[in-house]
C-alpha cells in the first residue's frame, strides 16, 4: 500500500500536483492546458478517467487554467472551499452537478481522507492540503506570504511535503518584475523566499519528515540551483544530512516530476 505524489506542473506558469492511492486518484489544481494535462497523466500512466476529484487551492489562472476543459470533458467534480467558490463562479463554468463544496472540516474522497487549511495569500481565498491514507500523509502547501505556527502544525508529521521555494530576495529585488509587483511577493500575502522554505524545512524534518519537494520556483527570481542550495545548506548547517536523514527534490515547472511513493 503507497501514497504517492508526482508534480505535473509548478510554478508562476502552470501548477497541477497528482496523488494517488491504491483505488483513488485526484489532482490538487489544473493549470496548465487540457493537452497538456493529458499528455503528462500518459507519461505516469493515468488516463483522465481514473482521476476521481479536483481541489483548488485558490482561483488565480495558474491553478486553474484547464479545470473547467477537464472537469467537463471527463465528468469530474471539483472541490473548492464555500469561500472561494464565488471568485470561481466568475471565471469557470462548472456544472452545478460537479460543483462540491467543503467549509475547512476534513472530507473523504474514496480512501483518502482530505484535510484542508487557510492559507495567507492574495486571493479570494487560499488552501493548502493534508492528504491522508492508510497511516501516510502528503502535505502540500504553496502561495503563501509567510508561515504561520498554525500551518507549520499542520504540516508537521507529514511523510512528504510539497513547499513553496518561490524566489530569492536578492534576485527578486534586482529582477525586471516592476516594483509593485516585487511588493506583492514580499508581502505576507505574497509568496515564500527560499530562505523562509529552507527555515521552515528545518523546523519540519527535526520534527520527523524525511521527504520535500521545493515548488512554485519563480522562473524571473529564483533557479532551482539557488532553492535546493539554500534548503541543503540550512539542513546541513544543522547536522540534518540531505539523502540520509531526508531526501530533497525539485518540482520543475514545465515537465512532470520525480514519481514518489511513500510506502
Amino acid at each position: 500500500m503507497s501514497l504517492d505524489i508526482c508534480t505535473l506542473a509548478s510554478g508562476s506558469k502552470g501548477n497541477c500536483t497528482l496523488i494517488k492511492s491504491e483505488n483513488t486518484t485526484i489532482l490538487i489544481d489544473t493549470g496548465i492546458s487540457l493537452k497538456d494535462i493529458i499528455d503528462r497523466l500518459k507519461s505516469v500512466n493515468v488516463i483522465p478517467e481514473d482521476i476521481k476529484a479536483i481541489l483548488v487551492t485558490h482561483e488565480h489562472s495558474d491553478h486553474i487554467k484547464g479545470i473547467c476543459s477537464l472537469s467537463k470533458k471527463f465528468k469530474i467534480p471539483v472541490y473548492a472551499d464555500e469561500r472561494l467558490w464565488s471568485a470561481l463562479e466568475n471565471k469557470l463554468q462548472i456544472p452545478e452537478k460537479l460543483m462540491k463544496i467543503f467549509q475547512g472540516d476534513d472530507f473523504f474522497i474514496d480512501d483518502l481522507t482530505i484535510s484542508p487549511f487557510m492559507l495567507p495569500h492574495d486571493a479570494a481565498f487560499c488552501n493548502g492540503f493534508s492528504i491522508y491514507c492508510k497511516g501516510r500523509k502528503i502535505s502540500i502547501s504553496t502561495d503563501l506570504g509567510f508561515m504561520p505556527d498554525r500551518v507549520l502544525n499542520r504540516l508537521e508529521k507529514s511523510d512528504l511535503i510539497l513547499l513553496e521555494s518561490n524566489h530569492d530576495i536578492n534576485m527578486l529585488k534586482n529582477c525586471r518584475y516592476p516594483e509593485t509587483l516585487k511588493a506583492r511577493i514580499l508581502s505576507s500575502r505574497g509568496h515564500l523566499s527560499n530562505d523562509t522554505a529552507a527555515e521552515c524545512i528545518l523546523k519540519l524534518a527535526l520534527k520527523g519528515t524525511k521527504q520535500f519537494i521545493l515548488g512554485h520556483l519563480s522562473e524571473e527570481s529564483n533557479t532551482p540551483q539557488l532553492a535546493y542550495k539554500t534548503t541543503f545548506e540550512m539542513l546541513e548547517i544543522n547536522d540534518v544530512k540531505v539523502n540520509k536523514d531526508v531526501y530533497l527534490d525539485i518540482a520543475p515547472q514545465h515537465t512532470v516530476g520525480n514519481y514518489i511513493k511513500i510506502v
